[in-house]
């Protein structure tokens, strides 16, 4: 991993809302994306964001987007794109990551929502090795009515 002061990394989230053709886009500050860098202060495109997924940054309901993208860049070094896709009133989603630079790499996760009660998703994790796109996960998770969840796992 390569560290960058955090003037020189730049974070930008670009959304559409559920039936509005208008494209959003916010520049965001990386120390305020961002967990807190460690002793050294250094963030960098690997950093751990404060947030699972860009529209909880951005305090939204899933219900109300379409789509939502973070553009990670530390100019002439590393680019990481995260875009959410959502559909089925948010409930669903594809997010595929795309890194460019001095390490290229691409993962793609399925969300499923299959059962409300209890809420039960399938989520399939793909990456592509060697030109083909090859699953690496592919599980069921319930969320139990105490809030814990339950995970059913499937060889790949």
């Amino acid at each position: 991993m390569i560290a960058q002061q955090a003037n020189s990394l730049c974070v930008e989230i670009i959304y559409r809302l559920r039936g509005d053709p208008t494209w959003h886009a916010h520049r965001v500050n990386p120390v305020d994306y961002f967990e807190p860098a460690g002793p050294e202060g250094h963030l960098e495109v690997d950093s751990v964001p404060r947030y699972d997924h860009a529209v909880q940054f951005l305090q939204l309901d899933t219900k109300e987007v379409d789509i939502v993208r973070v553009v990670i860049d530390s100019p002439g070094i590393k680019r990481r794109t995260i875009t959410e896709t959502f559909w089925h009133g948010g409930t669903c989603r594809a997010i595929e990551r795309q890194d460019s630079g001095i390490t290229v790499d691409w993962e793609m996760i399925l969300e499923v929502l299959v059962c409300d009660h209890p809420p039960t998703w399938n989520i399939v994790r793909l990456i592509r090795a060697d030109g083909i796109v090859v699953p690496v996960y592919h599980g069921v998770i319930t969320k139990n009515e105490d809030g814990s969840e339950s995970e059913l796992s499937f060889q790949t």
